[in-house]
């Protein structure tokens, strides 16, 4: 036989009862549990097991595999297993209406059933053709398989089953007790107990005693999936989460995220609880630190040094001047500009007693850089006169006043300095 059953026959029955090959055979041990006495009926997974595929026209064949059948409670359940492949044959269509066949792996034990039978085996139950058929139920102590869809009028004759499309697979899986359950044709089950777990379409599910709760999915290449947060790798040696992180500590102080390098003895940086920062150098503590100081306020107990941006163009002069030196220097936020100015024409800038240059006298525009966030005035010198500038918000460098009854002559130099924060 080719389809065999553990713990069916009895040793006085006909056939000699169950084999030492039989019991090697079937799959055995406390399964998958539905309740205090009963398991779940399914397949066995590993591989593909009872595979279908056509054998022919009206024909198809049942591949190698195991499974347990679930009877009455008070009758158990029943491991089998087929090792050898099982040819079918499909009787011919309706000549009217399709109908869908059911396949399934029956056990039948008169001492239950009835049925003067006591064996195991493939069965195809035949629908009832209509013109939206349905398959029959497994009904007894029986797994369905696959649905068939038989078309109006098919026979080895007409071309029979078209086998890329009629097939719908209804294996269900089962595991043993305390293992996750494989996936399979329907999710639609409860648990039996608090605590089970499932894989469900790549979803690690634990029933809770009333629902399947998600827990994990195993994602392709190494990919987690923690219900709506993905954690995978982003490229060699990198973690990437698409969500943000969360860590909850008890203590403020207590860190909530460290590296270091291998070698090191000591964390280079710590992010406490309280969102405090601190870094060493790893051959000993940390010493430096950046915290929340009060309201509105980020503070250190260290020196803070940062890079300073330097810039020296982008200014342009008014006719009758040249650029001497441009200087913008910026650290820290804070900007420090240095102007030099030539005066290039042999007309002189001549100042009246009153010293009022009127109207101003425009000599550069700066960059946006140096362009402060609002007008300053600040002092000009050449050496020999000074006197008052401003520097707009459009960047406008403009000679307000100067030295009283006095000139900047040709090639006489003028310094400008001035300080903003934007």
């Amino acid at each position: 036989m080719t389809v065999r059953s553990g713990w069916l026959l009895n040793r006085d029955a006909q056939g000699g009862g169950q084999t030492r090959e039989d019991t090697r055979v079937v799959p055995t041990g406390t399964m998958y549990p539905a309740g205090e006495v009963t398991v779940r009926g399914g397949v066995i997974p590993g591989g593909d097991p009872f595979k279908l595929t056509s054998a022919g026209a009206m024909e198809a064949t049942i591949s190698v595999g195991r499974a347990v059948l679930q009877g009455t409670a008070a009758q158990g359940a029943y491991p089998v297993a087929v090792t050898e492949p099982e040819t079918l044959t499909f009787a011919d269509g309706n000549a009217q209406f399709p109908r869908k066949d059911s396949v399934v792996i029956r056990v039948q034990d008169t001492t239950y059933d009835g049925t003067g039978q006591v064996r195991a085996y493939l069965e195809i139950m035949q629908g009832t053709p209509a013109a939206s058929p349905t398959a029959p139920t497994a009904d007894g102590t029986s797994e369905k398989l696959y649905e068939v869809t038989v078309p109006a009028g098919a026979s080895a004759g007409t071309g029979g089953i078209d086998w890329g499309t009629a097939v719908a697979d209804r294996r269900r899986f089962t595991t043993g007790l305390g293992g996750i359950m494989a996936g399979g044709w329907t999710s639609g089950y409860s648990g039996s107990y608090p605590g089970q777990y499932r894989d469900n379409g790549g979803v690690l599910e634990r029933w809770n005693g009333t629902a399947w709760e998600p827990r994990l999915r195993l994602g392709p290449s190494g990919r987690l999936e923690f219900a709506d947060l993905i954690l995978q790798r982003a490229s060699d040696g990198a973690l990437q989460v698409e969500q943000a992180v969360y860590s909850q500590r008890t203590a403020a102080t207590d860190y909530a995220f460290s590296a270091k390098p291998a070698a090191d003895t000591y964390d280079r940086l710590r992010i406490n609880a309280d969102g405090a920062i601190n870094w060493g150098p790893g051959t000993a503590t940390r010493d430096v630190n950046l915290y929340r100081g009060g309201v509105n306020i980020l503070k250190t107990d260290d020196a803070f040094d940062c890079a300073m941006v330097k810039t020296t163009t982008g200014v342009t002069v008014q006719s009758g001047w040249t650029i001497f030196q441009q200087d913008l220097r910026v650290r820290a936020g804070v900007s420090v500009v240095h102007l030099a100015f030539t005066r290039s024409s042999a007309t002189a800038v001549s100042v009246p007693a009153s010293g009022n240059i009127t109207p101003d006298l425009l000599i550069a525009k700066v960059p946006a850089s140096m362009t402060p966030p609002f007008d300053m005035f600040c002092a000009a010198s050449t050496g020999v006169g000074d006197g008052s500038v401003r520097i707009t918000t459009a960047g406008d460098v403009e000679l307000l006043s100067w030295t009283p009854s006095a000139s900047i002559a040709q090639n006489a130099t003028m310094r400008i300095e001035y300080t903003f924060i934007k």
